[in-house]
């Protein structure tokens, strides 16, 4: 974790709004598409 604050998050959210809640991580140099 960092202490400072960044400028940008990239995320989405998907499927139904009462449904838990899964965050997937995906490092440096890859892409959001890496998990479709």
């Amino acid at each position: 974790m960092s202490a400072t604050v960044p400028d940008h998050l990239h995320y989405t959210l998907e499927g139904p709004a009462d449904a838990p809640v899964l965050v997937l991580s995906n490092s440096l140099g890859t892409r959001l598409s890496m998990w479709q």
